[in-house]
């Protein structure tokens, strides 16, 4: 696994450190970068950008099985699946999606973002993921087509909510409690909530608990590279490395009959005519029209780089 240790704000000892950690439990870390360590192969770079287009190269030509970097320039249908240790009861939780773009559309990158976040807790060894939807705009809608896809035959569990109502679709209270498996949001609302849930004790300028912000997952996107924050600790730096040797286990890498890749979810991608998962007219409860491109407010949709906000 490739580490890059230049560009953190707490200076590549740190980055170091953790790939030291990450070694002595059995991962294979190249590092890269100007600082070298026992048990640990350093790859000699000058600068964060010679780092990150040697990492690039790294992975492209195989020779490492993944990547642990602070950006990545995933494209649009790639988004990561970052995990959290939720402080009211020391709960893991996956937060689907955190920095990425499943999609344009916010209620198709949620939909996404919902089936990357049971791929990636089936990954990490959690059988059968209970999955809630963040209380933010388009939570109804993504909760009516999910239903419709689980009503396709894509089986999955809703999470119920801690609070008196329940339902599916949580409150911040859940949040805290790590309420569900999967924690399904959009991914710059999910970066907010990696970001809180890892750097809360600390003042927020050092991630010091969790696993960062994840593993890039999109259909036929057969690349392994994780997100960390420039302001991640050791901690959130090791976790990753060792979260990367564990998804390249062939058992959960999605392979079909005398090895073939597939897709995600045995082979199976989301298609929205297959299951008739429309967009419902509006974008909110109220059912006030969806905003999207080409609509009278004229939003732009940008690429966006997978990185920590």
């Amino acid at each position: 696994i490739a580490l890059t240790g230049m560009g953190s704000e707490h200076g590549e000892e740190n980055a170091m450190a953790a790939a030291v950690a990450a070694a002595k439990r059995g991962v294979d870390v190249a590092y890269i970068g100007t600082l070298e360590a026992e048990g640990v192969t350093t790859i000699h770079v000058s600068n964060e950008d010679e780092g990150h287009k040697k990492m690039e190269e790294m992975v492209e030509k195989h020779e490492v099985d993944g990547a642990v970097t602070m950006h990545f320039p995933f494209p649009i249908g790639v988004s990561t699946v970052g995990r959290v240790v939720t402080p009211a009861k020391g709960r893991e939780m996956f937060i689907a999606t955190s920095t990425g773009t499943a999609s344009a559309d916010r209620i198709e990158g949620m939909i996404k973002n919902a089936v990357y976040g049971i791929i990636t807790a089936k990954a990490c060894g959690v059988k059968d993921p209970t999955v809630g939807i963040l209380n933010v705009d388009g939570a109804r809608q993504t909760e009516m087509a999910l239903n419709q896809l689980k009503e396709g035959g894509y089986q999955f569990r809703w999470a119920e909510s801690a609070r008196a109502d329940g339902g599916a679709v949580l409150r911040g209270n859940d949040v805290l409690q790590g309420t569900p498996d999967v924690l399904v949001c959009d991914s710059l609302t999910g970066n907010v909530v990696v970001k809180m849930l890892s750097a809360y004790t600390t003042g927020g300028s050092f991630e010091a608990a969790g696993y960062g912000y994840g593993p890039g997952i999109g259909p036929g996107y057969d690349k392994l590279v994780l997100i960390v924050s420039r302001a991640s600790g050791g901690r959130g730096r090791e976790g990753p490395p060792r979260r990367a040797l564990h998804r390249q286990h062939p058992r959960h890498r999605g392979h079909g009959p005398g090895g073939r890749r597939q897709g995600p979810v045995e082979g199976r991608h989301l298609r929205r005519d297959r299951h008739g998962l429309h967009r419902p007219p509006g974008d909110d409860e109220r059912g006030q029209p969806a905003q999207g491109p080409g609509d009278p407010q004229g939003r732009r949709i940008h690429r966006l780089r997978g990185t920590e906000a």
